[in-house]
Protein backbone atom coordinates (compact mmCIF):
# COMPACT_ATOMS: atom_id res chain seq x y z
CA UNK A 1 0.00 0.00 0.00
CA UNK A 2 3.30 2.43 1.00
CA UNK A 3 4.53 1.48 -2.27
CA UNK A 4 1.56 2.56 -4.27
CA UNK A 5 1.16 5.65 -2.47
CA UNK A 6 5.04 6.80 -3.07
CA UNK A 7 4.79 5.43 -6.73
CA UNK A 8 1.41 7.91 -6.94
CA UNK A 9 3.25 10.99 -5.35
CA UNK A 10 6.42 10.62 -7.73
CA UNK A 11 4.62 10.07 -10.33
CA UNK A 12 2.60 13.18 -9.71
CA UNK A 13 6.19 14.99 -9.02
CA UNK A 14 7.26 14.04 -12.37
CA UNK A 15 4.27 15.53 -14.05
CA UNK A 16 4.17 18.54 -12.37
CA UNK A 17 8.13 18.67 -13.35
CA UNK A 18 7.67 18.18 -16.55
CA UNK A 19 4.47 20.52 -17.12
CA UNK A 20 7.01 23.32 -15.54
CA UNK A 21 9.56 22.58 -17.80
CA UNK A 22 7.36 22.98 -20.86
CA UNK A 23 5.43 26.04 -19.50
CA UNK A 24 8.72 27.39 -19.44
CA UNK A 25 10.05 26.11 -22.73
CA UNK A 26 6.85 27.63 -23.52
CA UNK A 27 7.83 31.39 -22.71
CA UNK A 28 11.34 31.16 -23.83
CA UNK A 29 10.45 30.69 -27.75
CA UNK A 30 9.07 33.09 -29.86
CA UNK A 31 7.31 33.34 -32.93
CA UNK A 32 6.65 35.35 -36.19
CA UNK A 33 5.62 34.62 -39.76
CA UNK A 34 5.36 37.29 -41.99
CA UNK A 35 1.82 38.44 -43.24
CA UNK A 36 0.23 37.84 -47.13
CA UNK A 37 1.01 41.38 -47.57
CA UNK A 38 4.00 42.59 -48.86
CA UNK A 39 5.99 44.92 -45.59
CA UNK A 40 8.28 47.74 -46.25
CA UNK A 41 12.04 47.27 -45.09
CA UNK A 42 13.39 50.79 -43.86
CA UNK A 43 17.32 50.93 -43.90
CA UNK A 44 18.58 53.98 -41.65
CA UNK A 45 22.67 54.37 -42.44
CA UNK A 46 23.17 57.12 -39.90
CA UNK A 47 26.04 57.89 -37.09
CA UNK A 48 26.55 59.05 -33.65
CA UNK A 49 30.07 61.52 -35.17
CA UNK A 50 27.16 63.01 -37.62
CA UNK A 51 25.70 66.45 -36.56
CA UNK A 52 23.00 66.18 -39.39
CA UNK A 53 21.61 62.54 -38.47
CA UNK A 54 19.69 63.07 -35.10
CA UNK A 55 16.81 63.87 -36.89
CA UNK A 56 16.54 60.91 -39.10
CA UNK A 57 17.37 58.88 -35.71
CA UNK A 58 14.26 60.62 -34.62
CA UNK A 59 12.10 59.82 -37.08
CA UNK A 60 13.24 56.39 -37.67
CA UNK A 61 12.15 56.05 -34.01
CA UNK A 62 8.55 57.52 -34.49
CA UNK A 63 8.30 54.69 -37.15
CA UNK A 64 9.25 52.34 -34.66
CA UNK A 65 6.62 53.59 -31.92
CA UNK A 66 3.91 54.36 -35.00
CA UNK A 67 1.66 51.38 -34.87
CA UNK A 68 2.20 50.19 -38.44
CA UNK A 69 3.43 46.76 -38.70
CA UNK A 70 3.92 46.69 -42.09
CA UNK A 71 7.07 49.07 -41.66
CA UNK A 72 9.89 47.56 -40.83
CA UNK A 73 13.04 50.04 -39.85
CA UNK A 74 16.66 49.08 -38.75
CA UNK A 75 19.09 51.17 -38.15
CA UNK A 76 22.52 50.63 -39.52
CA UNK A 77 25.49 52.78 -37.72
CA UNK A 78 28.54 53.54 -40.39
CA UNK A 79 32.09 53.36 -39.33
CA UNK A 80 33.42 56.57 -41.80
CA UNK A 81 32.42 59.03 -39.25
CA UNK A 82 34.40 57.58 -36.10
CA UNK A 83 37.90 59.69 -37.52
CA UNK A 84 36.43 62.70 -36.05
CA UNK A 85 37.89 61.53 -32.93
CA UNK A 86 34.42 59.42 -31.62
CA UNK A 87 34.22 55.78 -32.02
CA UNK A 88 30.18 55.18 -32.99
CA UNK A 89 29.98 51.71 -30.63
CA UNK A 90 27.26 50.57 -33.11
CA UNK A 91 29.03 50.90 -36.14
CA UNK A 92 30.45 48.50 -38.24
CA UNK A 93 32.47 48.13 -41.91
CA UNK A 94 29.82 45.86 -43.24
CA UNK A 95 27.04 48.17 -43.03
CA UNK A 96 29.70 50.53 -44.87
CA UNK A 97 30.22 48.33 -47.68
CA UNK A 98 26.18 47.56 -47.87
CA UNK A 99 25.67 51.13 -47.82
CA UNK A 100 28.73 51.69 -50.83
CA UNK A 101 26.71 48.76 -52.71
CA UNK A 102 23.50 50.79 -52.73
CA UNK A 103 25.56 54.10 -54.08
CA UNK A 104 26.98 52.03 -56.83
CA UNK A 105 23.66 50.62 -57.88
CA UNK A 106 22.41 54.21 -57.81
CA UNK A 107 25.06 55.46 -59.70
CA UNK A 108 25.75 57.41 -56.64
CA UNK A 109 29.84 58.45 -56.25
CA UNK A 110 29.91 58.14 -52.76
CA UNK A 111 27.62 57.15 -49.38
CA UNK A 112 26.62 60.22 -46.88
CA UNK A 113 24.57 60.04 -43.87
CA UNK A 114 21.87 60.30 -43.39
CA UNK A 115 20.86 57.92 -45.73
CA UNK A 116 17.67 55.95 -45.81
CA UNK A 117 16.87 53.46 -48.53
CA UNK A 118 13.07 52.41 -48.68
CA UNK A 119 13.45 48.68 -50.39
CA UNK A 120 16.58 49.04 -51.32
CA UNK A 121 16.08 52.61 -53.06
CA UNK A 122 17.12 55.77 -52.05
CA UNK A 123 13.57 57.49 -49.96
CA UNK A 124 14.36 61.43 -49.26
CA UNK A 125 10.47 61.50 -48.13
CA UNK A 126 10.96 61.33 -44.68
CA UNK A 127 12.42 64.12 -44.52
CA UNK A 128 8.91 66.05 -45.31
CA UNK A 129 7.14 63.18 -42.66
CA UNK A 130 5.88 61.57 -45.99
CA UNK A 131 4.45 57.64 -44.97
CA UNK A 132 6.99 54.91 -45.58
CA UNK A 133 5.19 53.31 -48.78
CA UNK A 134 6.28 52.43 -52.16
CA UNK A 135 3.54 53.11 -54.50
CA UNK A 136 4.08 50.07 -56.75
CA UNK A 137 4.37 47.72 -53.44
CA UNK A 138 0.75 49.02 -51.71
CA UNK A 139 -1.26 46.34 -51.12
CA UNK A 140 1.25 43.81 -53.41
CA UNK A 141 1.53 39.80 -52.61
CA UNK A 142 5.13 39.00 -51.02
CA UNK A 143 6.46 36.53 -53.45
CA UNK A 144 7.48 34.43 -50.10
CA UNK A 145 6.54 33.76 -46.38
CA UNK A 146 9.27 33.66 -43.54
CA UNK A 147 8.44 32.04 -40.29
CA UNK A 148 10.97 33.05 -37.21
CA UNK A 149 11.17 31.34 -34.47
CA UNK A 150 13.54 32.27 -31.29
CA UNK A 151 14.55 30.50 -28.21
CA UNK A 152 17.42 30.70 -26.09
CA UNK A 153 19.92 28.71 -26.69
CA UNK A 154 22.34 29.33 -23.50
CA UNK A 155 22.80 32.01 -20.51
CA UNK A 156 23.65 34.42 -22.90
CA UNK A 157 22.70 33.08 -26.41
CA UNK A 158 20.28 33.00 -29.01
CA UNK A 159 19.10 30.30 -31.53
CA UNK A 160 17.36 31.83 -34.18
CA UNK A 161 15.48 30.00 -37.17
CA UNK A 162 14.50 30.92 -40.16
CA UNK A 163 12.58 29.04 -42.71
CA UNK A 164 11.22 30.81 -46.12
CA UNK A 165 8.28 29.37 -48.28
CA UNK A 166 7.30 30.47 -51.95
CA UNK A 167 3.54 31.88 -52.35
CA UNK A 168 2.55 30.77 -55.49
CA UNK A 169 0.04 34.10 -55.73
CA UNK A 170 2.93 35.90 -54.81
CA UNK A 171 4.43 35.85 -58.71
CA UNK A 172 7.18 33.09 -57.81
CA UNK A 173 11.07 34.28 -57.01
CA UNK A 174 13.86 32.40 -57.57
CA UNK A 175 15.62 31.70 -54.02
CA UNK A 176 19.01 29.97 -55.07
CA UNK A 177 20.13 33.13 -56.14
CA UNK A 178 18.31 34.97 -53.21
CA UNK A 179 20.03 35.72 -49.77
CA UNK A 180 18.43 35.47 -46.44
CA UNK A 181 19.53 38.29 -43.56
CA UNK A 182 18.75 37.57 -40.14
CA UNK A 183 19.51 41.41 -38.06
CA UNK A 184 19.51 41.28 -33.97
CA UNK A 185 18.74 44.78 -33.07
CA UNK A 186 18.20 46.83 -30.06
CA UNK A 187 15.46 49.48 -29.05
CA UNK A 188 15.68 52.28 -25.99
CA UNK A 189 19.56 52.93 -26.25
CA UNK A 190 20.84 56.36 -25.81
CA UNK A 191 24.74 57.68 -25.98
CA UNK A 192 26.60 60.71 -25.22
CA UNK A 193 29.59 61.42 -27.27
CA UNK A 194 32.64 62.69 -25.49
CA UNK A 195 33.70 64.48 -29.21
CA UNK A 196 33.02 64.94 -32.66
CA UNK A 197 30.43 66.64 -34.07
CA UNK A 198 27.74 65.62 -31.32
CA UNK A 199 29.87 66.15 -28.14
CA UNK A 200 27.84 65.71 -25.62
CA UNK A 201 24.91 65.87 -27.32
CA UNK A 202 22.16 62.95 -25.58
CA UNK A 203 20.85 60.68 -28.68
CA UNK A 204 18.33 58.31 -28.90
CA UNK A 205 18.38 55.22 -31.09
CA UNK A 206 15.88 52.37 -31.76
CA UNK A 207 15.81 49.26 -33.63
CA UNK A 208 19.95 49.63 -33.65
CA UNK A 209 21.19 46.56 -35.65
CA UNK A 210 24.02 44.60 -33.42
CA UNK A 211 24.39 41.86 -34.92
CA UNK A 212 23.26 39.78 -37.95
CA UNK A 213 23.86 36.88 -40.29
CA UNK A 214 23.46 36.25 -43.96
CA UNK A 215 22.97 33.15 -45.72
CA UNK A 216 23.07 32.39 -49.56
CA UNK A 217 20.82 28.96 -51.79
CA UNK A 218 18.15 29.28 -49.75
CA UNK A 219 15.93 25.89 -49.65
CA UNK A 220 12.37 26.26 -49.68
CA UNK A 221 11.08 25.09 -45.91
CA UNK A 222 14.49 24.75 -44.75
CA UNK A 223 14.91 26.27 -41.63
CA UNK A 224 18.31 28.08 -41.36
CA UNK A 225 19.68 28.54 -38.15
CA UNK A 226 21.53 31.64 -36.82
CA UNK A 227 23.29 31.72 -33.44
CA UNK A 228 23.81 35.14 -31.57
CA UNK A 229 25.87 36.53 -28.54
CA UNK A 230 23.90 38.33 -26.14
CA UNK A 231 26.52 40.71 -24.74
CA UNK A 232 26.15 41.34 -21.03
CA UNK A 233 25.80 45.31 -21.84
CA UNK A 234 22.63 45.34 -23.51
CA UNK A 235 19.00 45.02 -22.20
CA UNK A 236 17.79 41.95 -22.97
CA UNK A 237 14.06 42.99 -22.83
CA UNK A 238 14.40 45.59 -25.65
CA UNK A 239 15.93 42.92 -27.74
CA UNK A 240 14.22 42.05 -31.56
CA UNK A 241 15.12 40.18 -34.72
CA UNK A 242 14.50 41.36 -38.37
CA UNK A 243 14.65 39.28 -41.16
CA UNK A 244 14.21 39.77 -44.68
CA UNK A 245 14.90 38.38 -48.16
CA UNK A 246 16.78 39.86 -50.87
CA UNK A 247 17.73 39.86 -54.61
CA UNK A 248 21.50 38.82 -54.66
CA UNK A 249 21.92 41.72 -57.33
CA UNK A 250 20.31 43.94 -53.94
CA UNK A 251 18.13 45.65 -56.31
CA UNK A 252 14.43 43.67 -54.38
CA UNK A 253 13.79 43.20 -51.39
CA UNK A 254 11.20 39.87 -51.04
CA UNK A 255 9.91 40.85 -47.92
CA UNK A 256 10.31 40.93 -44.33
CA UNK A 257 9.55 40.93 -40.85
CA UNK A 258 9.81 41.48 -37.69
CA UNK A 259 10.26 39.33 -34.22
CA UNK A 260 10.36 41.60 -31.16
CA UNK A 261 11.65 38.96 -28.52
CA UNK A 262 9.56 37.54 -25.55
CA UNK A 263 12.78 35.86 -23.69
Amino acid sequence: MKNRILTKLLAACFLTVLAFNQALAAENVCKKTSPTGKNVLIELFTSDGCDSCPPANKWLTSVVKGGDKSVIPVSMHVTYWNHLGWKDEFSNPYFDARQGSYAKLGNARFSYTPGVFLNAREWRGWRDGKRAEPDKSTGETAPVSINLVARRSGDNELAVEATVTPVPSGGGVDLVSARLYVLLYEDDLVTRPKAGELKNVQLKHDHVVRDWNVADGIRSDKAIASAFKISSNWNQKNLGVVAFVQSADLKTIHQVVDLPLCL
